[in-house]
């Protein structure tokens, strides 16, 4: 028994693979063409994603005018404050004279 020669096995492969690639490739095509329009029913469509109604657009206007007077304001016209506190918090001496008052009682 004679062996094939490596080379000319692989191309024999090569060449099946590529047969039966064009065949199916030839079934898909004609499978297209051959396709009747009246095998399809007929779909009425909804829209699903509306677009927005006046409302939303107006809102969406004023948040959008909104941001941009904030982010153009000028820090110019601002007028200096000085904070003032108002609770003034207890020094050392009074927390400790506290402390003491609450152990003796």
């Amino acid at each position: 028994m004679a062996y094939a020669d490596p080379q000319t096995v692989f191309f024999t492969y090569q060449l099946l693979a590529a047969v039966q690639a064009e065949k199916k490739h030839q079934q898909f095509t004609s499978g297209i063409e051959g396709f009747s329009k009246d095998q399809l029913n007929k779909a009425e469509t909804a829209e699903k994603n509306p677009l927005p109604g006046t409302d939303a657009i107006a809102a969406e206007k004023k948040e959008v005018e909104m941001r941009t007077g904030i982010e153009q304001y000028n820090k110019e016209n601002m007028k200096h404050t000085d904070t003032q506190v108002k609770q003034v918090l207890p020094d050392k001496d009074t927390i400790e004279q506290e402390r003491r008052n609450s152990l003796n009682e």
